[in-house]
Protein backbone atom coordinates (compact mmCIF):
# COMPACT_ATOMS: atom_id res chain seq x y z
CA UNK A 1 0.00 0.00 0.00
CA UNK A 2 2.21 2.46 -1.19
CA UNK A 3 1.04 4.14 -4.40
CA UNK A 4 -2.37 4.30 -3.72
CA UNK A 5 -2.86 7.92 -4.96
CA UNK A 6 -0.38 8.86 -7.98
CA UNK A 7 -0.57 11.11 -10.26
CA UNK A 8 2.49 13.19 -10.36
CA UNK A 9 5.85 13.06 -10.24
CA UNK A 10 6.42 14.85 -6.93
CA UNK A 11 3.06 12.81 -5.18
CA UNK A 12 4.98 9.11 -6.64
CA UNK A 13 8.41 10.47 -5.03
CA UNK A 14 6.95 11.01 -1.64
CA UNK A 15 4.95 8.00 -1.80
CA UNK A 16 8.11 6.13 -2.29
CA UNK A 17 10.02 8.15 -0.08
CA UNK A 18 7.69 7.49 3.04
CA UNK A 19 7.43 3.44 2.35
CA UNK A 20 10.85 3.52 1.83
CA UNK A 21 11.69 5.22 5.12
CA UNK A 22 8.52 3.11 6.41
CA UNK A 23 9.88 -0.15 5.35
CA UNK A 24 13.59 1.16 6.41
CA UNK A 25 12.07 1.99 10.03
CA UNK A 26 10.67 -1.32 10.15
CA UNK A 27 13.11 -3.60 8.57
CA UNK A 28 16.47 -1.35 9.68
CA UNK A 29 19.51 -2.69 8.00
Amino acid sequence: MCMLQVRTLHGVFLRVTRCMNYAMEFHPP
